[in-house]
């Protein structure tokens, strides 16, 4: 008899102030810790059913009385909604089914109250002259200095043709650094939050907004890595930074088939019993290697836990071990000091970690920052601005972020800038190109922590 899994699953996306990295001074994913399903919101109404003849399983979804929600035809996923308990174990049986599953609605990224550092910083200026070098708070931007962004905007700053989804937390087009940045038609809301309207991706969270920022703005308070490419919001999670499996997997289908991105940012993050997640590690794995196989390089964080995923047991860390893509650690300085030190929350591993890029870093004993300049700054979400700060003039803030949810979008856009500078978007070539030409650090060549090393946009677009 197949099984019906239920999922569990924990946030492991820590970033701003990073107050959660105390509370993960014991070892999270201990399968003794009694905590260790608390970031679970609830079971989800729906099911993800795999199936091996599209047919013969909306037949059995029928006689069964479930509800047909959505088909991912290149994973063979579907949504089915409206099913007990008893009748999933039975559809689980039927012809043209594989395997049923319960989806969850997890938390993967953490509130804007726990991550948010020091106070917003504003800029306005009209005048601005879009160089990302003249940006406002450039001089704080120590991250695209330490992989060397401006000697990589010698050669090519992006093109406008080139476009990065962002799977995250929705996006902020009202920000005067991503005004005319993303493609309106094409960013969509595919998360739990006004589930109704696939217009409404507006980020009501702050996570998406940040990450967007440092891959491309119009340099006017920070610079982005890739300042011309065009950025694609896919909200897959809702306003408190949760979401469904079934909507992290659809966003990825629709950033590659629908939205055509070339490259793909996941900073984002959970984890759970391998025991029981071991077809759900697998659903993800097809989804990553469908945009992989059509051309889309998908990047994701490597997690904040401190983790070894080469051991961790009984444990599985999803999408960083989704076993295809790029999986980034991070990097940062203490206290304004070695801004190549490895951030001390970062998840490590041989098997995981492709490269490493500037994240932030903190006193984990402390479980704070030094300073928040050893964050990476970003543009503030206006609505959280103006409705949770009480800001005036709400477009023109920025913040300050640590975490691997930092670290992904710098090589998010360094692949953008490679792609441009050597007309390739091949996904193969633009990890290789990443990898081959990063600064190695720590341990010679491929190391647990900085994986080939840390990034070099400079010499990766030579």
């Amino acid at each position: 008899m197949k099984k019906l899994y239920r999922i569990a699953f924990l946030p492991l996306l820590l970033i701003g102030l990073l107050s959660a990295c105390s509370e993960e001074s014991h070892n999270p994913l201990d399968a003794s810790n009694p905590g260790a399903s608390t970031s679970l919101k609830k079971l989800s109404d729906n099911y993800l059913v795999v199936y091996s003849s599209e047919q013969q399983m909306l037949k059995s979804v029928e006689k069964v009385g479930g509800t047909l929600v959505d088909i991912l035809h290149p994973i063979k996923v579907a949504t089915v909604t409206g099913l007990s308990d008893d009748a999933a174990l039975a559809l689980a049986d039927m012809a043209g089914v594989q395997e049923v599953l319960r989806d969850e609605l997890v938390d993967w990224v953490p509130s804007f109250q726990d991550a948010v550092s020091g106070q917003p910083q504003a800029f306005s200026n009209p005048a601005a002259s879009g160089d990302p070098w003249d940006a406002a708070f450039f001089g704080l931007q120590w991250g695209l200095q330490a992989i060397d962004a401006p000697g990589a905007w010698n050669v090519t700053k992006g093109a406008s043709e080139i476009r990065v989804g962002v799977l995250d937390t929705g996006g902020s087009p009202d920000h005067q650094d991503l005004a005319g940045k993303y493609d309106l038609s094409a960013s969509i809301n595919l998360s739990w939050s006004n589930a109704i309207d696939p217009t409404d991706w507006q980020d009501r969270h702050f996570h998406g907004t940040h990450v967007a920022g440092t891959i491309s703005t119009n340099n006017i308070g920070v610079a982005g890595v890739a300042p011309d490419v065009t950025l694609v919001a896919v909200k897959v999670l809702g306003d408190d930074g949760s979401g469904a499996f079934e909507d992290i997997l659809a966003g990825i289908i629709y950033a590659t088939d629908v939205a055509d991105c070339d490259i793909i940012n996941m900073s984002l993050g959970g984890y759970g019993a391998r025991a029981k997640f071991g077809r759900f590690i697998s659903l993800v794995i097809r989804a990553v290697n469908y945009a992989n196989s059509q051309g889309a390089l998908v990047v994701m964080s490597a997690g904040n836990a401190g983790l070894d995923l080469d051991h961790n047991g009984p444990m599985v860390v999803l999408p960083a071990e989704a076993g295809a893509g790029m999986v980034i650690s991070a990097t940062g300085p203490v206290g304004q000091q070695d801004f190549d030190s490895f951030s001390c929350y970062s998840n490590y591993g041989n098997s995981a970690i492709s490269v490493a890029a500037p994240g932030g870093n903190v006193d984990c004993v402390a479980g704070a920052f030094v300073t928040p300049l050893d964050g990476v700054m970003s543009c503030l979400a206006p609505w959280i601005a103006a409705n949770v700060i009480g800001l005036p003039n709400p477009t023109t803030y920025y913040t300050f972020a640590a975490g691997t949810s930092m670290a992904a979008p710098h090589v998010a856009g360094t692949a953008a800038l490679v792609e441009a500078a050597k007309g390739n978007s091949n996904p193969g070539y633009l990890q290789a190109r990443l990898q081959n030409t990063a600064d190695d650090l720590g341990a010679p060549g491929n190391d647990p922590y900085f994986g080939k090393g840390r990034i070099n946009a400079a010499a990766a677009v030579q």
